[in-house]
C-alpha cells in the first residue's frame, strides 16, 4: 500500500520493491516452550495504545469468555482512560487477569515475552484506512519463538502459518476460546521456537532483507 503511494504522489513509473521491517535475529534471545496447563498468558506491546492496536477487541472477547483456564493478560504501553472501564470490570473476575506496565525497556523484553503463551499483533490496523503493516513486534515475536495473533496483510507472512493465528480485520471481539485451541495445536509441533527462529532468519533477519535490496538495485543496472 505504502509502496503504490509514493509511485502514485510522482505520477512517473517507476520499477519498485517492498523491503520491509526486519530484524538482528542474533540479537533476539530464543524462548523456551511454555506448556499450556490451567492458565494461559498473554502479551500486547505498545507505546500507546492506540485505536488501530485494537486493544478493545482482546477486552471484549475477554468480557464474553467464561472458560475454566484463567486467562492472564499483560499490556505493557500507555493504555488511555477509555479502557478504564472494560478493565475495571475484567479485574473482578476470577477468570480474568490483568496487569499493567507503562513501559519496559527493549533490553528487558524477552524476560516479559519468555512467560507468555501468546503475543499480540496489531488487531485493527483498518481503522486507519490501511490493511498492511510490519510490526516490529511480530518480528520480535517470531524470532524468540512466540505464537501470536494478528489481523492484518503482512507482507512477510502468507497467512496460513502455523505459529500464527490471523483473524478477520474487522470490530468483532477476540474469541479466547479460539486463541486457547491455537495455541494447544501450536504445542503440538515439537520444538516449535527453532521453527518459528529458523523461519525468521529465512525471511525476516536484516542480512536477507539487504539481500534482497541489493538484488533489486542491482536488476535495474
Amino acid at each position: 500500500e505504502i509502496r503504490k503511494l509514493e509511485c502514485k504522489k510522482i505520477n512517473v513509473y517507476k520499477n519498485s520493491t517492498v523491503i520491509s521491517n526486519g530484524i538482528d535475529v542474533n540479537s533476539v534471545k530464543p524462548r523456551k516452550n511454555l506448556k499450556l496447563k490451567d492458565h494461559l498468558n498473554i502479551i500486547f506491546v505498545a507505546s500507546v495504545f492506540s485505536v488501530w492496536q485494537g486493544l478493545d477487541r482482546l477486552l471484549n472477547g475477554l468480557l464474553k469468555y467464561e472458560g475454566t483456564i484463567k486467562v492472564n493478560l499483560k499490556l505493557v504501553g500507555q493504555v488511555p482512560p477509555l479502557y478504564n472501564s472494560l478493565i475495571g470490570i475484567l479485574k473482578q473476575r476470577k477468570n480474568i487477569s490483568i496487569h499493567l506496565k507503562d513501559y519496559v525497556e527493549p533490553k528487558d523484553l524477552h524476560q516479559e515475552y519468555s512467560k507468555q503463551h501468546v503475543g499480540i499483533g496489531t488487531l485493527a490496523q483498518f481503522r486507519t484506512k490501511m490493511y498492511q503493516s510490519c510490526p516490529l513486534k511480530v518480528r520480535e515475536y517470531v524470532a524468540m519463538g512466540l505464537p501470536f495473533i494478528y489481523a492484518y496483510d503482512d507482507p512477510d507472512l502468507k497467512g496460513d502459518e502455523f505459529f500464527a493465528k490471523k483473524i478477520p480485520s474487522n470490530n468483532e471481539p477476540i474469541d479466547l476460546y479460539e486463541v486457547i485451541e491455537f495455541y494447544k495445536t501450536v504445542e503440538k509441533t515439537d520444538n516449535y521456537e527453532d521453527v518459528m527462529r529458523q523461519f525468521a532468519k529465512e525471511n525476516l533477519d536484516w542480512g536477507r532483507k539487504l539481500e534482497n535490496l541489493y538484488k533489486f538495485i542491482y536488476q535495474q543496472n
